[in-house]
C-alpha cells in the first residue's frame, strides 16, 4: 500500500493538462512597436455595421477596422499623453479615453468612420478641473463615471461624473464621489457597483440623486484585491476579479445588497499562478482578460458553479508571468468577434465558440455514519479538473467537453472510490452521491520502516492491508497487556480487510511474523 500511496500523491500533485486554445480561434493580428505597449481596449460598431477595435497604447489610441477579422487594418492613431494606463468606452458615436498621464479626457468623434475622425480634449472647468483617471464607465443613461480621477490631488479619487447627453463633445459636470478610492466600476439603473481595490471589496451606491449619493452595501472579495466587476443582465449576480496571484474570478448573489453572498470562485491554472484582470458578462458567459494566460471564457449560467469553457493564450509569458499579456478584452461586437489588447503582442482578433458547460455535482458522505465528508477530492480523470467537497460535503464542478469520464473520489483515512463511465452532457447536471468507506487503517510499512503510529479521531472499524510482496505473513494483533486479540494470515500479493469493530477501544500492536510491527489506536 505504501507504493500505491506514493503513486496517488504524484498523480494528484503533478498532473495538469494544458488545453491551449479551445473555443477561441485566431483570426487576425496587428503588432505595434516596442515603444507602444498596450493597455485597455473597447469596440465600436458604426450604423452601417462596420466594426472597429479601439486600442489603447502607451502613446495614444489606435483605431482599427476589423469588419473582416482576418484582415485588421489600422485607420487612425490619436496621440495622447504617455501613460502605461489608458482606458476607452463609447457612447453615441463617440469614444472617451482616459489616462493617468494627464491632459484630461480625450473625446473622439467616430461618426465619420472610415473616412475621418475628430477629436477634442475635455479638462473640466475652473471649479471642477479634470486631469486624469484610471478607468471609466458610461451607463445606459449617458452618464460617464471616471474612476480614480485627478490622481495625487489629495482627494479620495472616487468618481468624477459627467453628463454626455446635451453635447457628447462637451460634457457637463454633474458631481463627484470622493469618499473612497474607486479603481473601476459598473453602473446600471442608477446603481454604482464600485471596485475598491485597496479596500478589498466592492461597494454599492445609489446614484439616482448625484448630489446625494448613498452607500447601500459593501462586500469583501475572496483575495481582497477587487479590480473590476460586471453585473449579469438580470441584475441578480455580480462577477468580480481580484488582481493578485491568489485571486479568483468570483460570483455573488446581489439580490439583497444588505446581505450579499459569494456563490463560487474560479481560477485558470494553479492556485498561486495567473492573474485575472478584467471580466465582462455576455449572455450567461464571462469573457476575461487573464494577463500572461491570455483570455478565458467561463459558463456562468449557474453562477454557483463557474466552469471554464474557452481559452486562448495570447502571451509568450507562462502562467508564472506577472502583469504581462492580455490587459483587455472586448466581446460585444454584433458579429461575435472578440478582440484582445495584449501588452506586448498587440491587437489579436479571435472567433469564439460559446459552448455550454457539463456540470458534475453531488455530495460525499461516510458509508458507516452517513456524515458529510469535508475536503474530499473529486477528480474528473484525464481533464485536470480537481474539486473538493465543502463543509456540508457538497461539490460542484464540471468540464467543457461532454463524454464519458472516470471520477476518482478520495480522502485521507478513507478508501478511494472510482466511479467509471460517468456521462457528462452539455448544459446538464450529472449528480453523484458518493459513499466512502472510512475509518480504515491502511498498513503501509515495509521491513525498513517500523513502529509507525496510526491514529484517527473516529471509530476504527477495519484494517486494510495490502501486501505487495510475494511473501506470506502471519499477523497477530496484541493489546497493551500483550494478550492476543486477533490472528490472521496475509498471503503474498493479496489485499485483505480485517474487521476490528468488536475490539475494545484502546492501543494495539500488529505483529507481522518477526519482521515488523505497527502500533494501532482504536478510539
Amino acid at each position: 500500500m505504501k507504493t500505491l500511496y506514493i503513486l496517488i500523491f504524484i498523480f494528484f500533485a503533478g498532473f495538469s493538462v494544458s488545453f491551449g486554445q479551445y473555443n477561441l480561434s485566431f483570426a487576425g493580428q496587428i503588432s505595434y512597436s516596442d515603444t507602444s505597449l498596450l493597455s485597455g481596449c473597447w469596440g465600436y460598431t458604426s450604423d452601417d455595421g462596420a466594426e472597429y477595435a479601439l486600442i489603447a497604447t502607451i502613446h495614444g489610441t489606435s483605431i482599427v477596422e476589423i469588419t473582416t477579422p482576418t484582415s485588421p487594418e489600422e485607420l487612425f492613431f490619436v496621440p495622447g499623453a504617455a501613460s502605461t494606463w489608458r482606458e476607452i468606452k463609447t457612447w453615441n458615436n463617440h469614444a472617451y479615453v482616459c489616462t493617468e498621464g494627464g491632459g484630461g479626457l480625450m473625446i473622439i468623434d467616430l461618426s465619420n468612420l472610415p473616412a475621418a475622425i475628430d477629436t477634442i480634449s475635455f479638462k473640466g472647468d475652473v471649479d471642477h478641473p479634470f486631469n486624469t483617471a484610471h478607468t471609466l464607465f458610461i451607463d445606459e443613461n449617458g452618464f460617464c463615471y471616471l474612476f480614480g480621477y485627478n490622481l495625487l490631488t489629495g482627494a479620495s479619487e472616487g468618481a468624477y461624473i459627467l453628463d454626455l447627453n446635451v453635447d457628447p463633445k462637451h460634457p457637463e459636470y454633474v458631481a463627484e464621489l470622493n469618499s473612497i478610492y474607486i479603481h473601476d466600476g459598473f453602473v446600471r439603473n442608477d446603481t454604482l457597483w464600485a471596485s475598491c481595490i485597496y479596500e478589498g471589496n466592492f461597494e454599492v451606491f445609489d446614484v439616482s440623486n448625484k448630489s446625494d449619493i448613498i452607500l447601500l452595501g459593501q462586500q469583501a472579495t475572496s483575495a481582497s484585491a477587487t479590480h473590476n466587476c460586471w453585473l449579469s443582465d438580470d441584475g441578480k449576480y455580480l462577477f468580480t476579479t481580484d488582481e493578485i496571484r491568489a485571486g479568483f474570478i468570483s460570483s455573488f448573489d446581489v439580490t439583497d445588497v444588505t446581505d450579499m453572498k459569494q456563490l463560487d470562485q474560479a481560477k485558470h491554472g494553479a492556485p498561486d499562478s495567473t492573474i485575472a484582470h478584467n471580466t465582462y458578462y455576455l449572455n450567461g458567459y464571462l469573457v476575461t482578460a487573464h494577463y500572461s494566460e491570455g483570455v478565458t471564457i467561463h459558463d456562468v449560467h449557474k453562477p454557483e458553479n463557474i466552469i471554464e469553457v474557452g481559452h486562448y493564450d495570447s502571451s509568450p509569458f507562462g502562467p508564472d508571468g506577472l502583469l504581462e499579456g492580455a490587459w483587455g478584452v472586448y466581446p460585444y461586437f454584433p458579429s461575435g468577434t472578440v478582440i484582445i489588447s495584449d501588452i506586448t503582442e498587440g491587437l489579436i482578433v479571435l472567433t469564439p465558440n460559446y459552448q455550454r458547460a457539463c456540470y458534475l455535482e453531488g455530495n460525499v458522505k461516510d458509508l458507516a455514519s452517513f456524515e458529510n465528508i469535508v475536503n474530499a477530492k473529486v477528480e474528473i480523470v484525464s481533464t485536470g479538473i480537481i474539486d473538493s467537497s465543502n463543509i456540508i460535503g457538497e461539490f460542484k464542478t464540471g468540464f467543457y467537453q461532454p463524454g464519458l469520464y472516470d471520477v476518482i473520489v478520495s480522502k485521507e483515512g478513507c478508501y478511494t472510490q472510482t466511479i467509471s463511465n460517468v456521462e457528462l452532457e452539455s448544459a446538464a447536471v450529472t449528480n453523484l452521491a458518493i459513499l466512502l468507506e472510512c475509518n480504515t487503517i491502511f498498513i503501509n510499512d515495509t521491513f525498513n520502516n517500523t513502529n509507525v503510529i496510526c491514529s484517527y479521531n473516529s471509530l476504527i472499524t477495519a484494517i486494510q492491508i495490502e501486501n505487495e510482496l510475494s511473501e506470506t505473513f502471519i499477523a497477530t494483533v496484541y493489546n497493551v497487556q500483550g494478550k492476543k486479540a486477533l490472528g490472521f494470515v496475509v498471503e503474498g500479493n493479496r489485499n485483505i480487510l480485517i474487521d476490528v469493530a468488536n475490539l475494545p477501544k484502546g492501543a494495539y500492536v500488529i505483529q507481522f511474523d518477526n519482521h515488523f510491527s505497527q502500533k494501532l489506536l482504536i478510539y
